[in-house]
C-alpha cells in the first residue's frame, strides 16, 4: 500500500517538470501549477502536516522530506471537499470542475441490478464534449501533462 501511495505521488510531480512553454521558455508571467492527488491516502498519510495547527495531520511514520519541501513553497489545500467517497468519480470531478451525478458517473463498480433505485451510468471514460482542466490549461499556453 506504501508503494501505491509512492508511485501516485511520483508520476504527479512529473507534472511539475513539465511546466514549462510549448517552445521551452518558462512563462515568467504565470505560475506554475503542480496538482497532486492521491488515491486512499489518509489524511496523515505523509510526512506533511495537511493542517498546520492540527499535530495529528502529519505522519510520525512517513517520511516525505521533497513533498515537505514542495509544501513550503506553495500553496496547500487543508481544508477539501470531496465529490465523492470514491476514487474514480472524483478524479473526473476534480478534471471537468462538474460533480459526479452530473457526468453519470457515481460509483466506480459496475452497475447492480435488483434494486429499488435507478442505477446511474457505469462511465469508464472522459467523454469528446467534457472539457478538462489540462485541455484549459493547454489552450492557455501551458505545457500539461497526466
Amino acid at each position: 500500500m506504501h508503494r501505491r501511495h509512492w508511485l501516485a505521488a511520483l508520476s504527479l510531480l512529473l507534472i511539475a517538470l513539465s511546466s514549462r512553454a510549448q517552445d521551452g521558455r518558462a512563462l515568467l508571467d504565470r505560475p506554475s501549477i503542480l496538482f497532486l492527488l492521491s488515491d486512499d491516502q489518509d489524511w496523515n498519510g505523509l510526512s506533511v502536516a495537511m493542517h498546520p495547527e492540527i499535530a495529528g495531520s502529519r505522519s510520525d511514520f512517513h517520511r516525505t522530506p521533497n513533498l515537505e519541501k514542495l509544501a513550503a513553497q506553495g500553496m496547500r489545500f487543508s481544508a477539501a471537499y470531496a465529490p465523492a467517497p470514491v476514487c474514480s468519480p472524483t478524479r473526473l470531478a476534480l478534471q471537468t470542475g462538474m460533480n459526479p451525478a452530473r457526468l453519470g458517473w457515481t460509483k466506480a463498480a459496475p452497475p447492480q441490478t435488483g434494486h429499488r433505485l435507478i442505477e446511474a451510468a457505469s462511465r469508464k471514460s472522459i467523454r469528446s464534449d467534457e472539457v478538462t482542466v489540462g485541455e484549459l490549461l493547454r489552450s492557455a499556453g501551458y505545457a500539461t501533462a497526466h
